[in-house]
């Protein structure tokens, strides 16, 4: 037997636990408290209850889906539960009942933009639009990426006759937030239906129409074709040519260059992948 006595072999090197003593608070697994694990067996009933609730409907046994959703409703008072319900009175046609079922679902869980969003579309159902458009102006206000609400509130405005307000309201959101497409694209989309209530600008004399010169950095042959064509479509009858500059290290060197050589009384600096709507 090899002697294990000696310096740093005896009785204490015996004794020593393999596990450094700092390290057993990190690697000892925590305990829950029973709340914590009644919560997470609730959640986990709740679920596998939905779950079965949802498999009734798709079975096409509608009372019975609603009765399990009613039964999780009654014990957890889970939204999913009221919302699930508010879809099975959408789809029976008993829109204020399926209204209820979604202020309970919004109620009980303010904070998911789908029972907002699901609320505004049971208002359209029942041509309620002015109700429809309130509810998508708040939902929108507070969770502006809401999938598909921009281009709903759109549509609502425009059937309610208030497309001004609904201007507004994307323009504030763009402002706030450049990223957010969806709020720009709602805004183009009722921009071009809006009536043009004033009354054209007199066209400028042609004898007053000062030449243009537009630079451009383009090293993109098509990108630039459009371009080009986008502009002699908006200016027939408007002296103007255009400057490329397909080599430029930078925006700014190559805007010098063209500039340089631009004959135009006018220079406007544009972009290769602009078009223009009008003019």
């Amino acid at each position: 037997m090899p002697d294990i006595s000696g310096p740093n072999r005896g009785p204490y090197f015996l004794r020593r636990p393999i596990i450094p003593t700092h390290m057993v608070s990190v690697l000892r697994r925590p305990r829950s408290t029973a709340r914590e694990r009644n919560a997470s067996i609730a959640a986990m009933d709740v679920l596998a209850a939905l779950s079965a609730a949802l498999a009734a409907l798709r079975a096409g046994r509608i009372d019975d889906a609603r009765r399990a959703g009613e039964r999780i409703w009654r014990q957890s008072s889970d939204a999913r539960a009221a919302g699930f319900l508010a879809l099975l009175e959408t789809d029976a046609g008993r829109y204020d009942s399926a209204l209820l079922w979604n202020d309970r679902a919004r109620q009980s869980n303010p904070s998911d933009p789908r029972f907002a969003l699901q609320g505004a579309r049971v208002a359209g159902l029942m041509g309620d639009h002015v109700a429809a458009f309130d509810r998508l102006a708040a939902l929108l206000r507070d969770a502006p990426r809401t999938k598909g609400a921009w281009s709903e509130f759109a549509t609502v405005a425009r059937t309610c006759d208030r497309r001004a307000e609904a201007v507004a309201a994307c323009i504030r959101a763009y402002d706030a937030e450049p990223t957010l497409v969806y709020a720009l694209n709602a805004l183009l989309h009722l921009i071009s239906d809006e009536p043009q209530d004033e009354a054209a600008p007199a066209a400028v004399p042609t004898s007053a129409r000062r030449p243009l010169s537009l630079v451009t950095c383009s090293n993109d042959d098509t990108q630039f074709a459009a371009m080009a064509a986008s502009y002699d479509r908006a200016l027939p009858d408007w002296p103007h040519d255009i400057v490329r500059i397909a080599d430029a290290t930078s925006l700014a060197e190559g805007y010098t260059r063209g500039v340089a050589v631009a004959t135009g009384e006018i220079v406007i600096f544009s972009h290769d992948d602009v078009e223009i709507l009008a003019a």
